[in-house]
């Protein structure tokens, strides 16, 4: 536009903008982009996981040694195969927590981003994957579907 440099038109787009939009605009981002860190994260901790799986398989079926050289983070450690199977399944214990509550805080940023978006069926959809498994420790959840005692 007559000779104004397009980045200084666009900063003055910016400028005349709603503050509220762009602080909305700014927030979608936001939250989008965590959502795909966290993806990445996911991805991560499945392949670690899928490490020391295929290690405790290795474990399990190897000759009984003495001791087990483990590649553990950033270092070597010579322990033995008890020793090793514990921190294998230690790991992997805390890998699957950390999947489980990833899973959970994209799900909550997902609803978080869909009210930000105003869209209603995008909500809607979320609120039927907020739902979480029952386990062993919701008594409420298993004295609803326990029969009656008859005697």
């Amino acid at each position: 536009f007559f000779g104004i440099p397009p980045l200084f038109l666009l900063f003055l787009l910016f400028l005349c903008m709603d503050p509220e939009l762009v602080k909305r605009g700014c927030d979608i981002e936001r939250l989008a982009e965590e959502i795909l860190i966290d993806e990445q994260l996911i991805v991560d901790t499945d392949r670690r996981r899928n490490q020391n799986r295929e290690a405790l398989a290795a474990l399990r079926k190897a000759k009984p040694r003495k001791t087990w050289m483990l590649l553990f983070d950033d270092c070597f450690l010579r322990l033995s195969s008890d020793e090793s199977r514990k921190v294998l399944s230690e790991d992997q214990a805390h890998l699957d927590a950390e999947t489980l509550s990833t899973r959970e805080a994209i799900k909550q940023k997902t609803f978080q981003l869909a009210s930000l978006q105003n869209d209603e069926a995008m909500q809607k959809r979320q609120r039927a994957f907020m739902l979480s498994a029952m386990d062993s420790k919701d008594g409420v959840a298993r004295s609803i579907f326990q029969r009656p005692i008859v005697e």
